[in-house]
């Protein structure tokens, strides 16, 4: 089976029904409990894609969870190996860290239903391709 790396950085958040779901489609979800002090690794080895779950810390902590340097670390060398990277609440906001875009506290926490306008970027990307330009999404965030 392909493996897929998957940083978790807390105990509560993990895959829930996405694990079963790579595991009908053939892939091994092998964990790392950075939260835990487990170490990141350097390199993805032989996993074919990366994904980072979410949190309740924000990726500007990095002084407080210092794993979370690791991981953009991680992210930033399995997205210059073109592997597909997946992120999760925190871990899509430690994906665009990485990339150079601003994640900062926001005025407001943004809990429940709210609408998501999709930008060109979105629209033009494969993955979003079959999904309305507008729809209603569930948020439980407060950085943006």
């Amino acid at each position: 089976m392909a493996e897929i790396k998957v940083l978790q950085n807390v105990h509560c958040e993990d895959l829930g029904i996405i694990y079963q779901v790579l595991k009908n489609y053939g892939f091994e979800p092998r964990y790392v409990q950075s939260y835990a002090g487990e170490a990141v690794p350097k390199a993805l080895d032989d996993a074919v894609a990366l994904i980072v779950m979410g949190g309740p810390m924000g990726v500007y902590e990095h002084a407080r969870y210092p794993f979370l340097l690791e991981e953009m670390r991680l992210i930033e060398v399995a997205l210059k190996a073109q592997k597909p990277v997946l992120g999760i609440c925190l871990g899509s906001q430690l994906i665009a860290a990485t990339l150079g875009a601003k994640v900062t506290q926001g005025a407001v926490k943004e809990i429940g239903w709210h609408k998501v306008e999709l930008s060109d970027v979105g629209r033009g990307d494969s993955m979003w391709r079959e999904v309305e330009s507008s729809f209603v999404g569930y948020h439980w965030h407060g950085d943006v």
